[in-house]
C-alpha cells in the first residue's frame, strides 16, 4: 500500500490546516456513528485537511465548510448517503460526492448511486492527478 502522506507532500500547490489531535479525531467519529478508515486518521492527524490542485478533502477540527462531520451529516440529510460512509469530498458538480468507508475504499455517489473507485485515499489521488 502506498504511504498517504507521501502521497499528499507531493501535491502541486498543496496547502493544508493545522493537525488534528486523536480527541478531535475519537469526537468526530462518535459524532457520526463510524470509524474512519487508518489512512484518513493519518492524514488529519497530519494535516487537518487539505487543499491542492484538483483536490480538496474534508478533514477533522476544521472550518465547517471541509468539517468531516458537519459535511458528512448535511450531505447524510440532502443526498441519503449511507450512514457507514462519510466524505471525504464534494466535488460540486452534479451533486457528486466521493465517499469513504472504515475499510478505506473509496466511491463516487451521485444521485443514491454508489460506485467504488479506489481502495485508498493513496489510490484515488493517484487516479485523479
Amino acid at each position: 500500500m502506498t504511504n498517504i502522506l507521501n502521497v499528499i507532500k507531493n501535491l502541486e500547490n498543496l496547502r493544508h490546516l493545522q493537525a488534528a489531535s486523536q480527541s478531535d479525531v475519537e469526537m468526530a467519529e462518535n459524532t457520526l456513528g463510524l470509524v474512519f478508515a487508518p489512512d484518513y486518521k493519518q492524514y488529519v492527524l497530519t494535516y487537518g485537511a487539505i487543499v491542492a490542485k484538483g483536490i480538496e478533502f474534508t478533514g477533522v477540527n476544521v472550518p465547517a465548510r471541509l468539517n468531516v462531520f458537519d459535511v458528512t451529516l448535511k450531505e447524510r440529510e440532502r443526498e441519503n448517503i449511507p450512514a457507514s460512509y462519510y466524505v471525504l469530498e464534494n466535488l460540486n458538480i452534479e451533486s457528486i460526492l466521493i465517499l469513504q468507508n472504515s475499510e478505506g475504499q473509496i466511491a463516487e455517489y451521485c444521485n443514491e448511486k454508489m460506485d467504488i473507485i479506489a481502495n485508498s485515499i493513496a489510490e484515488y489521488i493517484m487516479n485523479k492527478i
